[in-house]
Parts: C-alpha cells; structure tokens; sequence
C-alpha cells in the first residue's frame, strides 16, 4: 500500500520551488523517500543521511545541500539540485504540488464493527479505507486509522491506536508545521499489540511492521519505522521516527530508540537503555547512552 503522488511533469510550482526544473533533464514521477526512491523519483535528502545511504540512493534527481553533494563524487552521474535549505523545499512540495489527499472521515458503523470483529469490538472504530484481513481481533476503544493494513491474524489490544499522523515538524520561516504524515501502516501476519499502543502513520511510504512481532502495552512506534520479522518490545519502550529494527530483536520494557537509529537482526536492548546510534547484527546494549555489554 504505496501513498499516490502526482506526476512530477504536472507540477506548476516545481521550477519555482526548486529554482529549476528537473523536466529538463529527466522526466520525474514521484517525491520518494531515500530508502524506495527509483529511477523517475525525485528525493529530498535529509539532514541526516550517511554518505553510504546518499549513493546508495537510486532517484533520478537528488535535492541537498553542497556538502551532501561531495558525498556523491565527481564522477557521479546522479543529479543533484544544491539548494540551501532542502528542509524548506521538501515542505513546500508537500504542502503544495504534491500534497497526499487526506481520507475523508468514513467510519464503519457500530454494527458494522460488531458483525465483522464480535461484540467485544463494539467500542472500537475503524475506518473504511482500511484493509483487515482474516482472523483478526480488535479491542475495545481500538482506533483504525485510513490507509492501514492489517495482514491475517493480527491481534490489536484495547485502546491502541494504528495509523493516526506521525508526529514531524518542519521550521518555515520561523514557524513549525506538521508534516502530512497520511501513508498509512503495514503490519505482517500474526502480529500482536497489547493494550494502548500507538503506531503513526508513515510520510511518503508506510510504517512498516513485520510477520510475528509481539508488543507489549503502551508501546509508541514513531512515524516511518521499519520493524522486522519476529521482533519481542516489552512495555512502556518507544521507537522514534525512522528507526529500522532488524529481524528478531528484543528491546526491553522502558528502553528508548532515537530516531534514524539502526539496529541489526537479532541486537537486544536492555530494560530502560537509551540507544542514540546504530549498531551491528546480535548487539546486545544496555545503559544510557546505550553501549555493548554481556547479556544475562
């Protein structure tokens, strides 16, 4: 469940935004993120992308800043737009020429939800543009958001919330605006939530939650987390936007994983540990900030 933008050669307000227009060179299709981008997609570099992930991005036009640029190399054939604040280009391209159309409000009604998911769910709400697949069960007062898709056999516990917008802010001229965080969320078969999570939406693709991962209660997932098969996240923990946890990981209750952080398969992070960077395959961490240690 990709989030539809339009075609690039429609756009108006492109060359104005940009100082140029990029349909000079190439034709463009999409605003993609660094990680899906493809030839025809135009990307917005964020501040934070490694050199590796900068050539390894495989859009047809780039959008950063002249430092970014030299991570390329001068025999690249990439193009790069250099412009000085590509935080404000990639606001203004998403509230303007390829702004994502928002759900409109339908809801299943109440009865509607009884005779899908049992009485028990009478009291959640879930919305009609989501997809729900065989055997899965709903709590009550659970929220299923537009644009969520739920694989057979998931489990989501009373009270949690899927799919509502992601929590990214921009600074334009001096204001903070919210991005429009409307991609939706993906979650694999057999997943479970306990009572209260929360699972926001993605930005330009969708949050992303693998086969057989378990969720403790009151456990926040952060817009444009890609969370991967077999994962254990015991309560109270929080991925921020844009962690990638790998396959089989195990995160204690209360632990904390900034954003962009990286971890690989089967990495363990203790109870309460603070994880500010990425690491390797089957690292166990513990403390604040977190560091490599034996487990128990």
């Amino acid at each position: 469940m990709a989030l539809a933008l339009p075609d690039v050669s429609d756009w108006g307000g492109l060359s104005q935004i940009l100082g140029t227009s990029p349909v000079e060179w190439v034709p463009l299709f999409r605003l993609a993120g660094m990680e899906e981008a493809v030839g025809g997609d135009l990307c917005v570099l964020p501040s934070q992308a490694s050199p590796l992930q900068i050539r390894a991005c495989r859009a047809a036009v780039l959008v950063g800043t002249s430092q970014q640029r030299e991570h390329l190399g001068k025999n690249s054939s990439t193009t790069f737009l250099v412009v000085p604040e590509p935080t404000r280009v990639f606001w203004e391209l998403l509230d303007g020429p390829c702004r994502p159309a928002q759900s409109p409000e339908d809801w299943m009604e109440e009865r509607e939800v009884v005779d899908r998911f049992g009485v028990f769910s009478r009291t959640a709400m879930v919305h009609r543009a989501a997809s729900v697949g065989r055997g899965v069960f709903i709590g009550a007062g659970a929220v299923i958001h537009a644009r969520v898709d739920l694989a057979d056999r998931v489990s989501v516990g009373e009270g949690c919330v899927l799919g509502a917008a992601g929590f990214g802010f921009v600074s334009v001229g001096g204001a903070m605006r919210q991005l429009p965080h409307w991609a939706g969320v993906e979650v694999g078969d057999g997943t479970t939530f306990g009572p209260q999570c929360q699972v926001s939406a993605g930005l330009l693709s969708p949050t992303r939650i693998g086969r057989n991962c378990h969720f403790d209660a009151q456990i926040q997932v952060g817009h444009n987390c890609q969370v991967g098969d077999g994962c254990l996240v015991a309560g109270q923990s929080g991925l921020a936007g844009s962690v990638v946890l790998g396959s089989h990981c195990l995160v204690g209750g209360q632990a904390g994983i900034s954003d962009h952080v990286q971890l690989g398969d089967r990495c363990v992070v203790a109870a309460r540990a603070g994880v500010t960077r990425s690491w390797p395959p089957e690292t166990v961490l513990r403390g604040f900030p977190a560091r490599p240690g034996r487990a128990r």
